[in-house]
């Protein structure tokens, strides 16, 4: 995918809530989500 980018956002506290219910950190959470939109576009 190349190389990792730091970024700063601010995100509703449920998503944090979700990621951690399915056992995942915010950034896994948030990755895997990319990587499903990604896939489906292209």
């Amino acid at each position: 995918m190349g190389p990792r980018v730091r970024v700063n956002i601010t995100l509703p506290a449920a998503i944090d809530q979700f990621a951690a219910r399915h056992g995942q950190s915010r950034s896994g959470f948030l990755v895997a989500a990319a990587r499903r939109a990604m896939g489906k576009a292209a």
